[in-house]
C-alpha cells in the first residue's frame, strides 16, 4: 500500500496520455505549438503494464489526463484494461470535452465512472476566445452526451470553481428550474438559456452582481 511522507495513504494516480490539445487556450499555450513525437510517450503496452503494478501496490482510482486524453485512439481500451485490472475500483477522465458528445457512451461502457469536465464560461463569444477556435456548443453536447450515458460530470472553471449535482437518479430527467443569479430583481443575466436537452445552468453569485461567479450544472 504506497504512503507519502506524512503516512498518508495514497490510493489515487493520475496518467497524463499526451502533452497535446484541440484547444489553444490562451493561459495555457501559444497557438503555434509543438507537442512531443509520438514514440516520446509511453506506449499502450507500457501504460498497460503501469496500470497493472500501479494496483498491485495499493492504488484504487485512475483518472485519465493529457493535453487532452480524448486525443488519444485507444482511450476507450484503455479504460476497459483499467477497469479490468485487479485492485483498480475507478476510473475517471479530465477533459475539455470537445469530443465527449461521441465518446461518452463507448467509454461509460468501457468502464469509466466520471468526468471533469473544464468550461472557463457560458458565452460562446467569449469561449471561442479563450481557446482560440473552440466552440461552446460542442462542449455542452458532451455535457448533455455524459448525462445521457450515466456518467458523473463536474464541470470546473480555472476562474471561477463548478461543481455538478444531480436533480434525480435518472440522468435524463434534468431540473427545470430556472437558472437564477441570487440578485435576480436586479441582475440583467438572471436567467441562462437551457441546453438541448432541458437542464440549466444556476448562477447563485453571477460576475455581474457578486464575483467570483459559482456555477452549477443541474440534469
Amino acid at each position: 500500500m504506497p504512503f507519502d511522507r506524512y503516512n498518508r495513504n495514497i490510493d489515487y494516480l493520475r496518467i497524463s496520455l499526451t502533452d497535446a490539445c484541440n484547444l489553444r487556450c490562451v493561459y495555457c499555450m501559444p497557438e503555434q505549438m509543438t507537442f512531443r513525437p509520438r514514440d516520446e510517450l509511453l506506449s499502450d503496452d507500457e501504460l498497460r503494464r503501469l496500470i497493472g503494478l500501479f494496483g498491485a501496490v495499493g492504488f484504487r482510482k485512475i483518472r485519465f489526463t493529457g493535453g487532452e486524453p480524448t486525443l488519444r485512439a485507444s482511450l476507450v481500451d484503455l479504460v476497459r484494461h483499467a477497469m479490468q485490472t485487479p485492485g483498480i475500483e475507478a476510473v475517471g477522465l479530465t477533459t475539455n470535452g470537445v469530443l465527449l458528445a461521441t465518446l461518452a457512451a463507448p467509454l461509460r461502457a468501457a468502464g469509466l465512472r466520471s468526468v471533469n469536465l473544464s468550461l472557463d464560461t457560458l458565452d460562446p463569444e467569449k469561449f471561442r476566445r479563450i481557446t482560440r477556435w473552440g466552440r461552446l456548443d460542442a462542449v455542452l453536447a458532451g455535457l448533455d452526451a455524459a448525462a445521457a450515458a450515466g456518467l458523473r460530470s463536474t464541470p470546473s472553471s480555472h476562474g471561477a470553481p463548478m461543481t455538478a449535482r444531480t436533480s434525480s437518479p435518472s440522468p435524463a430527467t434534468p431540473s427545470t428550474s430556472r437558472g437564477r443569479c441570487a440578485s435576480s430583481s436586479r441582475c440583467p443575466s438572471a436567467t441562462t438559456p437551457s441546453s438541448s436537452s432541458g437542464a440549466r445552468w444556476t448562477r447563485p453569485n453571477c460576475a455581474r452582481c457578486s464575483p467570483p461567479p459559482t456555477a452549477r450544472w443541474n440534469w
